[in-house]
């Protein structure tokens, strides 16, 4: 699949596709990249991408209306180059694995970047 991806965050995300399948599903990786929706609430957190099929991530979304889960995210809709719905976010340098966002995603209704937040989900 040809995507807005660049190739190492092409192959991070693919090397974690791989750990998760040999390990039976997904695994606490670190976000590889960030994904949103220019003038909208829409943020993906994206760890992997499914080695079998790489039209399929894995991650944190949210899509703005107070309920961000985990789940599998459809990348040949959000990066196709040819007509992109997600942007990636250049300044994205993840902080914590996957499920401290979520912790605090769930208590925040929304996806947090917040240094001193996410260090509170992370302790506990």
């Amino acid at each position: 699949m040809n995507t807005i991806l660049t190739d190492d965050q092409k192959a991070k995300l693919l090397a974690n596709g791989r750990v998760s399948a040999e390990r039976g599903g997904p695994q606490n990786h670190w976000p590889v990249i960030k994904l949103f929706v220019p003038n909208t609430r829409c943020v993906w957190l994206v760890t992997e991408i499914d080695p079998a099929d790489q039209s399929v991530g894995f991650g944190l979304c949210d899509l703005g209306q107070g309920t961000p889960e985990m789940g599998s995210i459809d990348l040949a809709e959000l990066v196709d180059p040819a007509d992109p719905l997600a942007k990636p976010d250049p300044k994205f340098q993840a902080q914590h694995p996957l499920f401290v966002y979520f912790k605090a995603a769930h208590a925040h209704r929304r996806i947090v970047e917040t240094a001193d937040v996410l260090a509170q989900f992370a302790k506990g």
